[in-house]
């Protein structure tokens, strides 16, 4: 019964958010504070989860095994035997 619920004010609490405003989560739950408990664990969750796809992101937003896993852009140096 809760999930979509949940899902439903997790969605405009995040459009809210990209559209610059922080929506009133007690408001969009109705005061229902088991469905607040939910949401707000819900948005904890996604905020982990955005947090670590930054951090294994490169200023470059390759991921850093892409940046691991790329050949070297210039060949190595090459001294004449001697």
């Amino acid at each position: 019964m809760h999930e979509d619920t949940v899902d439903d004010i997790v969605a405009q609490i995040e459009t809210g958010r990209a559209a610059g405003c922080e929506p009133d989560m007690a408001t969009l739950c109705g005061g229902d504070a088991p469905l607040m408990a939910m949401v707000g664990e819900q948005l904890r969750i996604l905020d982990q989860v955005g947090r670590l796809m930054q951090a294994g992101q490169t200023d470059d937003g390759a991921t850093r095994e892409e940046t691991r896993q790329k050949p070297p852009t210039e060949p190595p140096i090459r001294l004449p035997p001697g």
